[in-house]
């Protein structure tokens, strides 16, 4: 298969988990009412975002929430040991025993919404 025809395609199944979200259908419903199988939905998709992981590592930014205490400037550049660590796939988070428990569920929920 060449490389038109495999962008095409990519293209086409980008859409097609496109609109399955923003229908607001299960993914079974959805796949039911476009006469596709579920099967060859989760492929697509599961294809779609191993081509997206090889080109882009993907950052989001979470803020710290307002009134959080901020670290001294002087101490910023600093090696600080961590409390914890979450991890999820290949991401490492580490976290110092400062970080607020509304930070660490900003984290958790951006990372379940991964």
């Amino acid at each position: 298969m060449d490389q038109l025809t495999t962008e095409i395609r990519s293209q086409q199944w980008l859409q097609m988990v496109r609109d399955q979200k923003s229908s607001g259908l299960t993914v079974k419903d959805w796949c039911r009412e476009q006469h596709i199988s579920e099967n060859c939905f989760y492929y697509r998709q599961h294809k779609l975002r191993l081509a997206a992981g090889d080109m882009v590592s993907q950052f989001v930014e979470i803020t710290q929430p307002a009134g959080a205490k901020q670290l001294p400037q002087h101490l910023d550049n600093l090696n600080i040991d961590s409390a914890a660590s979450i991890t999820s796939g290949k991401v490492v988070i580490s976290l110092s025993n400062q970080a607020s428990e509304e930070l660490i569920s900003r984290i958790v929920r951006v990372l379940n919404a991964q």
